[in-house]
């Protein structure tokens, strides 16, 4: 969080900004609910500094599926994979502008597992801003690779 002090008044709590690691696609940004639910996501102990050297694949990946810009998932993804994407059904999409205030939250980050010392699987959920949708993705996939790159299968 980045927070100043100027002349006495202090600046709000902004959120990340993240660039993509090619670096052609411009910031992703990280909303706080993104980073909230990422940074509670309950690990075990032993798995804790692996875990975290994920996050901030983890926090990227999530923030664009989070502004239906899955597609810039794509580069994250284990050869012969596509990126999970949320859909807006047809009322959203007459009043969406394709920017990311037009983003879902997450309501949770569950069922985190590590299925080898160099991958785990998690559930996210996610929740329109008016609370009456939900969307579940389950077992989505992160391995550490031998270059220390976190890829994703789902």
């Amino acid at each position: 969080m980045v927070s100043a002090i100027f002349s006495g008044c202090t600046l709000p709590d902004l959120p990340s900004l993240q660039t993509p690691t090619n670096g052609s696609q411009g910031a992703t940004i990280i909303t706080p609910s993104v980073q909230d639910n990422v940074s509670k996501a309950k690990v075990a102990r032993e798995y804790q500094a692996k875990f975290d050297s994920a996050k901030p694949r983890m926090q990227e990946f999530l923030a664009n599926m989070a502004c239906y810009k899955a597609n810039k998932n794509d580069k994250f993804m284990e050869a012969g994979t596509r990126a999970p994407a949320l859909r807006r059904d047809d009322s959203h999409s007459k009043r969406a502008s394709g920017t990311c205030s037009d983003s879902v939250d997450i309501l949770s980050i569950e069922n985190v597992k590590f299925i080898a010392k160099n991958a785990f699987s998690f559930s996210v959920t996610f929740i329109t801003a008016d609370g009456e949708e939900t969307t579940k993705f389950d077992d989505i996939v992160f391995t550490q690779h031998p270059s220390g790159e976190w890829l994703v299968r789902w």
